[in-house]
């Protein structure tokens, strides 16, 4: 799944299981709202996304999608962000997305049974207790989620909560691998922007960029 209407668990999600999100989507009367750790997906999950976003918005569905900040600096994801707004949908962004989930709605919910293998399939629940938590969940995340299209906020030494998280591994000397695993993005994006961040801290190793970065108050 995608982020939108076609909700967020991931391009290698069982056939079985986007079909019945696509479903979902497609007969949804009021709302669509999705939780997405992951980037964009592939080019012709983004496709089949686009298009059921462009048809529930047309049948007057909200759209609201939350993802990580570090995603946007994901020409993909930026691109499949922009096209979502243009369309009417709203999506924002949080440091980290706990777990990724899609709300239909309110009515149902679906989540992964592994979120981190959404080979595993997924689980769609109906009960009122599991969708008041879900629902909460999202709201919460929402209301201090910083929207597309907005500056995200940084700290007085000029930080993101994202680049905050980023510097943690760096400072226990961890790999780039480990903090992506955090960020949920790939080591060679860890990598770049770590090396950004000792540029701008003035430091000649990522491991002192950390360090640095805790002796101020920013960790």
């Amino acid at each position: 799944m995608s982020d939108g209407a076609g909700g967020g668990l991931a391009e290698d999600l069982q056939p079985a299981v986007r079909g019945r999100l696509e479903e979902l989507a497609a007969n949804a009367v009021t709302e669509c709202r999705s939780l997405n750790p992951g980037g964009a997906d592939r080019p012709d999950a983004r496709a089949a996304s686009a298009q059921l976003n462009e048809q529930a918005l047309r049948r007057g569905v909200g759209i609201r999608a939350i993802c990580r900040e570090s995603f946007r600096n994901d020409p993909d994801t930026l691109a499949h962000a922009r096209r979502l707004t243009d369309l009417g949908g709203e999506m924002r962004t949080v440091p980290i997305v706990p777990t990724p989930l899609v709300i239909v709605d309110r009515r149902v919910v679906i989540v992964p049974l592994d979120p981190a293998d959404p080979r595993q399939g997924a689980l769609e629940l109906d009960s009122p207790g599991m969708l008041s938590v879900a629902c909460a969940l999202f709201d919460q995340l929402w209301s201090t989620a910083t929207p597309f299209g907005s500056s995200v906020p940084v700290d007085g030494q000029g930080l993101t909560s994202a680049e905050r998280t980023l510097l943690e591994p760096a400072a226990a000397g961890r790999t780039d691998e480990a903090a992506g695993r955090k960020l949920g993005v790939p080591g060679r994006t860890v990598k770049r922007q770590l090396a950004d961040l000792t540029a701008r801290l003035d430091v000649d190793s990522r491991f002192r960029a950390g360090v640095r970065a805790a002796h101020r108050g920013r960790l």
